[in-house]
């Protein structure tokens, strides 16, 4: 049943002892009065506060205007400021007058008993004649460490086996477990536990290889219900060990990573070829090769066939082949354990290759090979499909975790293809164009990509959009299309806005007989104004500003369209590194701002959409330079449940006494930029302090591939992302003292 209350149903659940509590607000006010009352709940819940905000004009101060650039100055002076102050605030059940040209909002109190069992109260919200349902869930999940003493080897993976309880107070739910300090994590993991009763798994944790020795105590993440839940246990940290990478890698000596296998990652940063044209030689000597009945082929045919299946399917890579020893770059050789130690068993570890741009893809000359295995000659392993897999390494590629891909460290003589997750890895590492310099325009920002699309029966356009910030004293607000291949002049938007920061954008959905969607834009004021605006254009023209009541941030917020709701993050004011949230209602108003618990950030969030869930990643707050990362489930459910931050952490390899991987953490001084790209997202940030390239990433299944530098770029800000037409667009302002806005696509 549709009402006037936002949300329309609201759920919340507490521990004994505790107490919590979510706003409320009207879509549309009457003239009248209106009384806010709760109906049931045992006492437990109450309308704390019940209040109306109206819209006041005032002057700004000669001090207030001399502060505000000259574009926005005369402005302002003529036409003054408006603004949302506080109208009346009453209790529960005391009558609000109100009329139209208010906003009204209400915040609801839930308390739990210190002590009370597990319970379930249910309620209902009345106002004006309309009801909300209430929800109000008691109780504890319990935790069961399945392990008299948890001890870990700092470095060190471990399985950790626990059972989770749900009281039968509570319905069968889907939790999510995790654990994210300094020096203990835990993969976030999803459970569903039934009601009344308990469900054993099985968690991976990890302790840092520099983590202090010792007893160190732990919080086990539980998140469900829209609650956080901290269950508290000791971890006993000893000595490193110096274990071999063993995670059952199969028939292939690149190693991975002790924990479980990420995506397919790219290897570490340096390990890319800076050309595509590249000579191979491949000696068979101490080759063993037995040819299918009716086969006339030798091993170099075959690795021969392996190379030319990469380069079908890259655009970057041409190879030809040389005789050995004539300068080549590639070098591919058979032998045993005098060129690989771990050859010389047959059955074992059948081939190995370093990355780039070493160039040497090694075979063990203790295996009988054939070109497909043993379906077609039997005793004997595929050479074509070892091939295929060790010249991916050979090209920057690490393992995947995706059994039956191209780089599964798992022989199968069958996998002989280039599959698309290896197609992609080879793009995003080679394939974007050169940067192009947009002299026209300039920022003192980041610029802005979003898109708009239009559709008929058969086809879908979508056309990319550019919006930015002016330069140092220009508070302007300009934009761009991206047509036929390239960006068109640049255009001030002619609606008197401006800002200190260039704004955020989202697709909306524009009603008409076809699917369309339009932009919407919002913003952070000019210098001195923490208020946040937004505006629509949804056709040729942009709508006039509106402010967002009782909002603001010291820097620009962040928007994305989730299964067609607009959703809207961003930092808090000046000295407050809160994260915030907000909902547009498609009409005219935000949901009240939600603050996101136990996350902050120094700059701006970035915000992508897949499906009904929302993905969210940011830097952490003044002096820490790690990203972070978390996921709201269902953005349609009425309560939104974050799942707890975890650092953006990736797998890379390593050299020192041998040859491993390690988890890495990626750094960045700003804001970073997100766009879903296929089923994936594609991510992108600057460096660190004193650093000024360009990083990138794919994110893929709740985990991140390795970093990759784009070569030959800087910037002093950050890039932005879009994806249209098959296309990922990058867009940035240049290094510190270059205004210019640079673009490359891929």
């Amino acid at each position: 049943m549709m009402t006037n209350i936002v949300p329309s149903s609201i759920t919340r659940s507490a521990n004994p002892g505790e107490m919590v509590s979510t706003t409320f607000f009207l879509k549309e006010v009457p003239n009248g009065i209106l009384v806010a009352t709760i109906s049931g709940g045992d006492s437990l819940i109450r309308v704390r506060e019940f209040w109306s905000l109206k819209t006041v004009h005032r002057w700004l101060t000669p001090e207030e205007l001399e502060s505000l650039p000259p574009d926005m100055r005369e402005k302002l002076e003529r036409e003054g400021h408006y603004e949302q102050v506080l109208n009346a605030r009453v209790g529960e059940g005391e009558p609000l007058a109100v009329t139209s040209d208010l906003s009204v909002w209400g915040q609801i109190e839930f308390n739990a008993p210190a002590t009370s069992g597990p319970k379930t109260v249910r309620a209902k919200l009345v106002v004006g004649g309309e009801e909300v349902p209430l929800l109000f869930l008691i109780g504890n999940i319990q935790v069961e460490f399945l392990v008299n003493e948890i001890v870990v080897h700092a470095g060190q993976w471990i399985d950790l086996p626990i059972r989770v309880s749900l009281s039968a107070e509570h319905p069968t739910t889907e939790i999510i477990l995790k654990s994210l300090q300094p020096w203990v994590s835990i993969t976030s993991q999803s459970l569903t536990v039934p009601s009344g009763s308990s469900t054993n798994t099985t968690l991976k944790l990890k302790v840092e290889e520099s983590a202090p020795l010792g007893l160190m105590s732990v919080n086990l993440w539980v998140d469900g219900f829209g609650d956080t839940i901290y269950i508290p246990f000791e971890v006993s940290v000893k000595e490193p060990i110096n274990i071999p990478v063993t995670p059952e890698q199969g028939f292939c000596g690149v190693p991975d990573p002790a924990g479980p296998l990420g995506p397919l990652s790219f290897g570490s940063p340096e390990s890319r070829w800076n050309r595509g044209a590249l000579r191979v030689s491949i000696n068979t000597m101490g080759c063993t090769f037995v040819n299918a009945p009716g086969a006339s082929l030798t091993p170099v045919d075959v690795i021969t066939d392996a190379f030319s299946r990469w380069q079908a399917v890259s655009t970057f890579f041409t190879f030809t082949f040389v005789p050995p020893n004539t300068g080549e770059d590639i070098r591919v050789v058979f032998g045993g354990r005098s060129i690989y130690h771990k050859f010389g068993t047959p059955g074992g570890v059948l081939g190995s290759a370093d990355k780039p741009e070493n160039g040497n893809v090694r075979f063990d000359s203790t295996e009988t090979w054939s070109e497909k295995g043993g379906g077609t000659v039997p005793g004997t392993k595929s050479l074509l499909a070892v091939a295929v897999h060790e010249i991916g390494h050979a090209l920057g590629l690490l393992h995947s975790n995706r059994p039956g891909g191209t780089m599964f460290p798992k022989y199968s003589p069958g996998l002989a293809n280039v599959d698309e997750e290896s197609r992609e890895a080879l793009r995003l590492m080679y394939d974007w164009t050169p940067q192009q310099n947009l002299s026209d325009r300039g920022t003192s920002d980041k610029p802005v990509l979003g898109v708009t699309s239009s559709s008929t029966f058969s086809t879908q356009v979508d056309i990319p959009h550019m919006i930015w910030k002016g330069v140092e004293g220009d508070s302007g607000i300009y934009e761009s299309q991206f047509l036929s291949g390239g960006w068109t002049p640049q255009r001030r938007i002619p609606i008197n806005i401006g800002s200190s920061h260039s704004p955020a954008l989202a697709s909306i959905g524009v009603p008409g007989p076809t699917p369309s969607t339009g932009l919407i834009m919002a913003w952070k004021g000019i210098q001195g104004d923490q208020g946040l605006y937004w505006t629509r254009k949804l056709g040729d023209h942009w709508e006039e500003q509106r402010h967002i009541p009782g909002v603001g941030s010291s820097t620009r917020p962040a928007l994305a369209n989730v299964g067609g709701r607009v959703c809207m993050a961003w930092k808090g004011v000046e000295g407050d590194n809160r994260i915030y949230f907000s909902v547009f209602d498609g009409v005219k108003n935000w949901s009240p701002q939600d603050p996101i618990e136990g996350v902050g950030t120094s700059d701006s969030p970035a915000l992508v959409g897949i499906g009904n869930k929302l993905f969210m990643f940011w830097k952490g707050i003044p002096d820490d330079s790690l990203a972070y990362w978390s996921v709201c489930d269902d953005i349609t459910a009425n309560n939104l449940n974050w799942m707890p931050q975890q650092r953006i952490e990736y797998f890379s390899t390593y050299e020192g006494n041998g040859v491993g991987v390690d988890l890495r953490a990626i750094g960045t001084t700003g804001a970073l930029s997100a766009t879903q790209r296929g089923n994936n997202i594609l991510l992108a940030w600057k460096g660190v302090e004193g650093d000024s390239n360009i990083y990138y990433t794919i994110f893929s299944n709740n985990q991140f591939g390795g970093q990759i530098n784009l070569s030959s770029v800087g910037t002093s800000v950050g890039p932005s992302l879009v994806h249209a037409n098959g296309i990922s667009l990058m867009a940035w302002k240049g290094v510190e003292g270059d205004n210019t806005i640079w673009f490359s696509q891929l």
